[in-house]
């Protein structure tokens, strides 16, 4: 799997001869119907008389994610149609030799980690193993599909009790999968399990009476959507944004202005506080933080936001005893549709 915000460098032989063209081939679709014609070619013509040569392929990648959001009605399975097909042929003296052929989601990885780092081991594509949701929370947790079975069973009357298989596929539109849960199914229960390759999610559904929560969405470090429900207090705030002229020959005194504004705009922003968390859920934020696109679900539709806050620092148990986050979005329009 190629993590397209991070470098995926690519090494492949030169010829002493004849020029090495390198053609690389990025479509959506079943990863079998490669496209006739490549989406990038590159030719090297080996003046130094080198042996490899190494190529990072990942921006070429990211640049046809544009990343599409997802829901369905009621809990169950989401395809999560955010993957791309990337093949890279090497052609020397009209002999073509494949060189690679896998899937690119918008991820990233650590320099710590080393290179070309792909997917973790865990079939649930999320860090932690708890969250707390509200009532009418919609939780999205990702997943990679193998054939087997999710378990989704909330209790302790199992109001929600589902058994599905997450099927595997070969096309871009349905490579990934998403466990959606919709809490407000929820009557007496009060935690739901989601239960996937002998890993258990628990979210413990609570509800909050004096604040309006909401539901973040975000693409985490795996490439894959992801949600996160902010409980507490929000507070709302709004900045303008203008150009100004002056005037002559007017009369202030028939209510005419001598200083005129233009080019009026604002964008509203707001700050959640996440109510307590566990310390494990630290890594949540840091992946929140190096989001490149977040949006609000209000039940219908996702909004589109873009993150303020730039800095956080981590709380724990030790020295914080209690840990809760405030954080500031800011809405990712105007006010005014000038679109």
């Amino acid at each position: 799997m190629i993590k397209t915000r991070s470098t995926y460098s690519l090494t492949y032989n030169l010829d002493f001869s004849f020029d090495t063209i390198i053609d690389v081939y990025i479509w959506q679709g079943d990863s079998a119907s490669v496209p006739a014609s490549p989406t990038y070619t590159v030719t090297d013509t080996n003046p130094e008389s080198k042996a490899t040569a190494t190529i990072n392929i990942a921006n070429w990648i990211n640049d046809f994610i544009e990343f599409e959001t997802f829901s369905r009605s009621g809990t169950g399975l989401v395809n999560n149609p955010n993957t791309l097909n990337v093949r890279i042929d090497r052609t020397v003296d009209g002999v073509t030799t494949n060189l690679l052929q896998d899937f690119g989601v918008k991820g990233y990885y650590s320099a710590i980690e080393g290179l070309n780092v792909g997917l973790p081991s865990n079939k649930i594509l999320m860090q932690g193993e708890y969250m707390r949701a509200n009532k009418t929370s919609k939780v999205l947790i990702p997943l990679v599909p193998d054939g087997t079975n999710v378990q989704i069973v909330s209790s302790p009357n199992s109001e929600i009790n589902l058994d599905l298989t997450v099927a595997t596929s070969t096309d871009t539109a349905d490579y990934f999968k998403s466990v959606w849960v919709d809490c407000s199914e929820l009557d007496q229960d009060n935690e739901i399990e989601v239960t996937y390759n002998s890993e258990t999610y628990l979210i413990e559904v609570v509800e909050e009476c004096k604040y309006e929560p909401i539901d973040i969405f975000f693409i985490n470090r795996e490439g894959q959507m992801q949600s996160f429900t902010f409980l507490k207090e929000r507070k709302e705030s709004m900045k303008t944004s203008k150009e100004t002229f002056q005037r002559s020959g007017i009369s202030v005194f028939n209510g005419q202005h001598q200083y005129v504004d233009y080019n009026l705009n604002a964008r509203a922003s707001f700050k959640m506080n996440s109510g307590f968390v566990e310390e494990s859920q630290n890594e949540t934020f840091r992946q929140m933080l190096n989001s490149e696109r977040i949006w609000q679900y209000d039940g219908s539709k996702f909004i589109p936001l873009n993150l303020e806050t730039s800095s956080l620092e981590y709380q724990n148990r030790v020295n914080d005893r209690l840990i809760k986050y405030t954080v500031e979005f800011k809405y990712s329009f105007d006010e005014i549709s000038t679109i």
